[in-house]
Formats: C-alpha cells, sequence, structure tokens
C-alpha cells in the first residue's frame, strides 16, 4: 500500500561541484519518527529512526536553483529499503563562499511508501 508521510530528519550532506552547473551529492541522514506502515494483507509494522544514505546529481538551471535525482539506502532495523529520490534546492549567499540551502525531497521507498521531506542544509564552496 503506497501512504504518504512527512518526516523531520537530521544530517549530514557532502557535495562536489564539478562547475557551476552540474554537482554530486553524498547525504546521510536519520529520521525523527516511528510510524506504522500497513501492506495490502494487512499486516501492520514499525518504522523506527531509520537511517537514510543517498548519492544524488543535480543540475543549477537558473541562478542557485536546482533539481536533484538519486538512489539510495534506508536501513532500519525490520527492513532495509532500496531508495529513488526526486527534489529541489536553492541556494542563498550567506557570506564569502558560505551558503544556506532550504530544499524539498521526494522519497520513493521501494515495496513499502513514499515520503516528502524538506531539509536546510548550510554548506561552503571551495
Amino acid at each position: 500500500m503506497t501512504k504518504r508521510l512527512i518526516i523531520p530528519t537530521n544530517g549530514i550532506d557532502v557535495q562536489y561541484n564539478f562547475n557551476h552547473k552540474f554537482f554530486v551529492k553524498w547525504t546521510n541522514e536519520l529520521e525523527f519518527l516511528s510510524y506504522n506502515l500497513k501492506n495490502k494483507e494487512g499486516e501492520e509494522r514499525v518504522r523506527e529512526n531509520a537511517f537514510l544514505s543517498t548519492v544524488t546529481l543535480g543540475y543549477e538551471f537558473y541562478d542557485k536553483f536546482a533539481v536533484i535525482a538519486g538512489v539510495g539506502y534506508e536501513f532500519e532495523k525490520s527492513k532495509d529499503l532500496r531508495i529513488i529520490r526526486l527534489g529541489m534546492e536553492y541556494s542563498f549567499s550567506i557570506g564569502v563562499n558560505w551558503e544556506l540551502s532550504p530544499e524539498l525531497l521526494y522519497d520513493i521507498k521501494e515495496g513499502s511508501h513514499t515520503a516528502i521531506t524538506w531539509g536546510l542544509a548550510i554548506g561552503y564552496r571551495i
């Protein structure tokens, strides 16, 4: 059964910019939510404080506004899930080389559920 959830997370990103348009990002985050899911047969299982690790490619197509897409895994004691991640982000300059980037992500968790995640990253461009 597909179910949509809004899940708060905290994590860390490592980003490498190939040029001023393309980048790759490795994200690791921890969910701050426990929730129950029901499958098609009505069986329930609890997802508790899952850890997500994803790799995404990004394209900055308009003055610090970027779209991202990638894959990863969600690790949790009851069952690990593969993830397809789609999203967008916008970077604000907050000083020399420092940025603040709000992001909105949509995760498709294989055979389980989907999740919408919003984030706020602080970054330093080299």
